[in-house]
């Protein structure tokens, strides 16, 4: 195989859900959502095809060339072979593998889940559960934490250039999109000199139309502007729907 498992977007979001949701595990102990990034993931498979490179400079041998025993960077099978590699080493540690999406796993006894992408692992568990984490992939890999979401940790974590944002006071979670999409469409659409506009069915608060009336002079009485603010709400549709 040529190729390796990648998660779906959706399971980036359903550990930004848990976290939000759940905010405790099992123990009663606070979430954390954290990311670890392995540092050259590739070369820590063992090579599992013949591959002959050239010598680095300065190591020529005229007439001889190098077989690789581990996997390397712009090889054909690398990202499989790592795949393979840790997924061997999260097993041993009991972890369960997902059957659907290879890359997902879980460790039901630290109640930690977790999702691999390329060389980044993005994990959710409890402060034990991430010093475990930690704990595992210290004794093959060398990593680190590019950031680490959570009640008494950080408010923002970058991943897969996506902004996911934790709120501590609420609790609550927010996932933006990667902001180059919408670059793009700007660029596709030749857009880059556009001037934007407010939309022309955006509705205003009863507060923001009396400060514009008050900083335009615009000649409207005191009594208006009384009545104005003094105004009902309009009910809603279904307020004024006969039962």
């Amino acid at each position: 195989m040529l190729f390796s498992n990648m998660p779906p977007l959706e399971a980036v979001k359903i550990l930004c859900s848990e976290l939000a949701t759940r905010k405790k595990n099992k123990k009663g102990k606070d979430l954390r959502l954290a990311l670890y990034d392995i540092s050259r993931a590739h070369f820590y498979g063992e090579a599992q095809r013949e591959i002959y490179v050239t010598f680095p400079a300065g190591d020529e041998q005229e007439g001889h060339r190098a077989i690789l025993k581990k996997t390397m960077c712009g090889t054909q099978d690398a990202s499989h072979v790592w795949q393979e590699d840790y997924s061997n080493h999260l097993k041993k540690k009991h972890f369960h593998q997902g059957q659907a999406w290879t890359s997902v796993f879980r460790h039901d006894e630290s109640d930690i889940k977790l999702l691999v992408h390329g060389d980044d692992f993005l994990v959710l568990a409890d402060q034990e559960g991430h010093e475990y984490m930690q704990q595992v992939l210290k004794e093959k890999y060398e990593y680190r934490c590019d950031g680490e979401i959570g009640k008494g940790a950080g408010k923002h974590l970058t991943i897969l250039n996506r902004t996911v944002s934790y709120e501590q006071e609420t609790g609550r979670v927010t996932y933006k999109a990667d902001p180059r999409h919408a670059e793009m469409i700007i660029r596709q659409l030749n857009l880059q000199n556009a001037k934007g506009i407010t939309t022309p069915a955006e509705k205003k608060k009863s507060s923001e139309v009396l400060a514009s009336w008050t900083s335009t002079g615009d000649g409207r009485s005191e009594h208006a502007l009384q009545e104005f603010g003094n105004e009902s709400p309009i009910p809603s549709a279904r307020q004024s729907r006969p039962e």
